[in-house]
């Protein structure tokens, strides 16, 4: 069987090249969604210490009922 040399180009460039770009492609996606959900549970963490300590806060700063 006789391959073209327009299939010859095709098979040995144009497939190895989108071959290593869907690779780079899966690999940074995978690398920026890890790094974008710990950015996220970080900031939720924060968050979360915040409100509790607004809270502890207002709690301390409240005044007596008698003071009034």
């Amino acid at each position: 069987m006789v391959v073209s040399q327009k299939r010859r180009f095709l098979l040995f460039c144009f497939l190895p090249a989108t071959i290593l770009v869907s690779g780079a492609f899966f690999m940074g996606s995978v690398i920026i969604t890890t790094y974008y959900r710990e950015r996220l549970a970080g900031r939720i963490a924060i968050n979360a210490t915040r409100i509790a300590g607004s809270k502890v806060c207002q709690a301390q700063c409240r005044p007596d009922d008698g003071e009034a």
